[in-house]
């Protein structure tokens, strides 16, 4: 008797062996799977960040071009900004090019005017 439950025994350590052998191996995978999904979630958390920083300042380019200033002359009549005196400049030079073509028509060259 004592023979068989010395079998018995042994038997179940064998198998509590195997099922011990077998739950470390699982704990190792998830282990290593843990491992994987916490550096995955740092590069996430590491782009947030980025991404954050550029909304941030998308945000404050936007605020400082969303906020224009007119300023007026004493008359009351808007000074004009850069690129409407930009399209000032090129309309006179426009102008001039036409007049300077009109004088050389009639005979009048527009570099030699008394």
């Amino acid at each position: 008797m004592i023979g068989s439950q010395h079998k018995s025994v042994r038997s179940q350590n064998k198998f509590v062996r195997s099922q011990h052998k077998s739950v470390r191996s699982q704990h190792k995978s998830v282990r290593s799977q843990h491992k994987s999904v916490r550096s995955q979630h740092k590069s996430v958390r590491s782009q947030h960040k980025s991404v954050r920083s550029q909304h941030k300042s998308v945000r404050s380019q936007y605020k400082s071009v969303a906020i224009a200033f007119i300023i007026y002359r004493p008359d009351g009549q808007k000074f004009l900004t850069s690129v409407e005196l930009e399209k000032v400049a090129q309309q006179e030079c426009q102008r001039a090019e036409q007049l300077a073509a009109y004088l050389r028509s009639i005979g009048v060259d527009p570099d030699n005017l008394p």
